[in-house]
């Protein structure tokens, strides 16, 4: 605010006093409200976006508060509600600088229904370049994060120190500069009692998901599951000090005990700057045998794991695991091969390719062609003995102003080369095989409409909202044509 005229400011505190002294939620629909709910924010409960905001247009429009302080902070505070209400909160500078949000030494605190946009014209950072996150949680009990969307993080997209029940609910981070989410610290500041949930964790550079310290008494006090874990460490950052840069895991339980990964999707794993292209579904350990966690009581079942150039569960060399750690009733999928834990830590796992094979060394292009064949297929990659009657393309991972979770493909249980496209992540019922990629948003520069239609039990895609006279299913988003 300190390039705010001496009226404007004495306008805005009039406002805020006016508005303040009963009401107990605090409307935002511009910077200057924002600004004000912040600075009377010990005098309402929630705060509830009424319109979408946008930071950083100039003097007096600034995406930090004061001197790269946060743009919001409820830090030391208890039972506050951010409800951004469907809209969206656009910093089109100062990413770098500071959170957009900042949670410090609170309980108690909902975030729901908002959208982060951290403009992806702008380049992200490294991983020792000092950026802020978008979200900082530190030192807090009882946080909640709930259809909460980050785009274009430039660090870390949420940062978690020292918290005691973290929810993640129903969100999505897409295109993290560094991390998605990252907890952590076994060795400074342990968090307890995670839950992440129905999410989406796609095209991070690093980690879409990374735990350096989560414990608990039993695998039902940190939970991941449900979630979508797609592209995620497909960008080198660390030296390995052999002049190349370490390949790694989308997801990665470095320091952790007590803990369930269940029911989660891993699609498409690919490193294209490493110095081996192979990327980890689910990477474990440190490789230091003195830091004083060992990985135990962890339970991975019932995950779906597909196209990945690498290992489906990988453990570092030398990190501490013991017998409590087991993986078993898990997919794997046209992956390089299972694990390499010994068998002490493996179940009965399904390894193999599915029917329409799933063997593409970690590439997808998240292109839909609609091709030909015995059946019409909406696959990602060509296909033998079909012609190609469309192609639309999907945008690699979840944007603003867009659905938020993939367009799948799906297979018949009962003919496995009859395939479908669905919003639907239990496919409807029948077999998930792929992802096919993210609807652009209405408005996005050559973007259609596109429909998935049907002849009897054969689906197709199709640019027509009638299906070309067949049956109409419904809409499935938006792509481009190519």
């Amino acid at each position: 605010m300190k390039n705010i005229t001496l009226i404007k400011l004495m306008s805005v505190v009039l406002f805020a006093c006016s508005c303040a002294a009963n009401a107990a939620t605090c409307h935002i629909n511009d910077v200057a409200t924002l600004m004000s709910c912040m600075q009377y924010k010990s005098t309402y409960d929630t705060f509830q976006l009424t319109n979408d905001v946008v930071c950083g247009q100039g003097p007096g429009n600034s995406c930090c508060s004061g001197a790269n302080s946060p743009l919001l902070d409820f830090n030391n505070f208890q039972n506050k509600i951010l409800d951004g209400n469907g809209h969206r909160l656009t910093r089109l500078a100062q990413q770098k600088a500071c959170p957009a949000i900042q949670v410090s030494g609170a309980s108690n605190i909902q975030i729901s229904n908002l959208t982060i946009d951290e403009n992806g014209n702008v380049p992200p950072c490294g991983p020792f370049d000092g950026c802020a996150p978008t979200i900082e949680i530190v030192d807090s009990t009882d946080i909640t994060l709930n259809g909460v969307h980050i785009n274009d993080g430039k660090g870390n997209s949420v940062n978690a120190w020292g918290v005691n029940g973290l929810n993640f609910l129903n969100s999505s981070i897409s295109n993290a500069g560094v991390i998605g989410l990252y907890v952590g610290h076994a060795v400074y500041r342990q968090s307890y009692r995670l839950q992440v949930r129905n999410s989406v964790f796609a095209g991070a550079r690093a980690n879409g998901l990374a735990i350096e310290g989560a414990g608990g008494t039993s695998p039902t006090d940190n939970v991941i599951a449900n979630n979508v874990f797609n592209r995620n460490h497909h960008h080198g950052l660390w030296s390995d000090g052999n002049g190349g840069l370490y390949n790694g895991g989308q997801l990665y339980l470095a320091r952790a005990s007590n803990l369930t990964v269940a029911n989660n999707t891993f699609g498409d794993g690919r490193c294209f700057n490493c110095s081996t292209s192979q990327i980890w579904a689910v990477e474990f350990g440190t490789a230091n045998s003195a830091d004083g966690m060992t990985l135990s009581n962890i339970q991975l079942s019932n995950n779906y794991i597909f196209n990945h150039l690498g290992v489906g569960f990988f453990l570092n060399p030398n990190s501490p695991v013991d017998g409590t750690l087991q993986i078993s009733g898990n997919k794997v999928f046209g992956v390089t091969s299972l694990s390499n834990f010994t068998s002490l830590n493996l179940g009965s796992n399904n390894v193999g390719d599915a029917p329409i094979t799933l063997s593409h060394e970690g590439l997808n292009g998240y292109e839909l062609f609609r091709l030909n064949g015995a059946f019409h297929f909406e696959s990602s990659w060509a296909m033998p003995n079909t012609v190609q009657e469309a192609r639309m393309a999907l945008s690699l991972s979840p944007r603003p102003g867009a659905r938020r979770t993939p367009i799948y493909r799906c297979v018949q249980s009962t003919v496995a080369q009859n395939d479908f496209p669905s919003l639907d992540a239990n496919c409807e019922g029948q077999v998930l095989h792929s992802i096919l990629g993210y609807s652009f948003e209405p408005g996005h520069p050559g973007a259609q409409a596109f429909y998935r239609c049907r002849v009897g039990s054969d689906h197709f895609a199709s640019w027509d909202p009638g299906c070309e006279g067949q049956v109409v299913d419904g809409p499935l988003g938006y792509a481009v044509p190519r």
